[in-house]
């Protein structure tokens, strides 16, 4: 798996030189083998405090790698099920929308690009949804705390996007209604919230501080932009081989083949593009509103 992508270049070294020092006794604050060496926690990757992280410690790397690509789909798929179980959808709609959701381009193509570590940050994306949809304190603060050490900061983007998401459309509903929460008040979400933050301390202040000593935690433009969506990649959204498929040779960047999972990979297909749609429909007809709807 991931022959196309930086599984074996790049998260081999980094999950096998972790899991020697973890069993080793010491924790992998350096990186001696990068350069003249290098922070290792800090380049949040390794996401040593990941959840994902224990199969590392208890199976062979390719083992481990193999069982993460199979379980995270899975938990990916589950938790879009119960979020739309508790929007009020049936069993059949409920599990529509966990195939779409498991089998998209940000789940399953995680799996030839590569990328075990963005992916474990996906697949919690579901439950930080069933959690703001239910107001379960006690699974924000512990999805919260998933997310930010699986060791991606794209999965942490969304994570915080959809929380604002949540809060906006929740106090802008119909009626002039307020956020209001069942058996928990806002204060006690945000509560869980910044508790979740706090277990995921140990992975999120090395990375905080290496990023402001990188040249990605400087001002210039030109960096902030070098991994921006290139406009023409919009094809790729309907046509998701428009330019090329990197698993045949025949991608417009065959020395780039990762290119091709970093910019085109976001096709959520035509199933689940009418799914979204015939959604928005229906709660607009009457389904209680108020509530962030994601698709993808």
């Amino acid at each position: 798996v991931g022959t196309a992508g930086d599984l074996w270049d790049h998260y081999e070294p980094l999950k096998r030189y972790a899991a020697e020092r973890l069993q080793s006794g010491g924790m992998p604050l350096w990186n001696p083998f990068m350069f003249s060496g290098a922070p290792f926690l800090g380049t949040a990757q390794p996401a040593v405090f990941s959840s994902a992280h224990l199969l590392f410690q208890t199976a062979q790397l390719s083992t481990a790698f193999a069982a993460a690509f199979l379980i995270q789909p899975f938990l990916a798929g589950l938790g879009a099920f119960l979020w739309a179980c508790s929007l009020g959808a049936r069993r059949s709609g409920a599990l529509a929308a966990a195939a779409v959701f498991a089998g998209s381009g940000m789940i399953i193509l995680r799996i030839p690009h590569g990328h075990p570590v963005i992916q474990g940050g996906y697949a919690w994306l579901p439950w930080l949804a069933l959690a703001l949809s239910t107001r379960s304190g006690i699974l924000l603060g512990g999805v919260t705390a998933l997310i930010f050490t699986s060791g991606h900061a794209q999965p942490m983007g969304y994570a915080a996007i959809m929380g604002l998401a949540w809060l906006i459309l929740s106090s802008l509903s119909p009626g002039g209604e307020r956020v209001r929460v069942r058996g928990a008040s806002l204060g006690r979400l945000v509560l869980f919230t910044l508790l979740g933050l706090a277990l995921a301390a140990p992975a999120l202040l090395p990375v905080i501080e290496m990023a402001g000593r990188s040249v990605r935690g400087a001002s210039d433009p030109l960096v902030a932009m070098s991994y921006s969506w290139p406009p023409a990649y919009l094809a790729a959204l309907v046509r998701p081989l428009h330019f090329g498929n990197p698993l045949v040779g025949t991608f417009h960047v065959p020395d780039h083949p990762s290119y091709f999972f970093e910019f085109c990979s976001v096709y959520m297909g035509m199933v689940g593009l009418v799914l979204a749609v015939y959604g928005v429909l229906v709660l607009r007809r009457g389904r209680p509103s108020g509530r962030p709807v994601v698709t993808g």
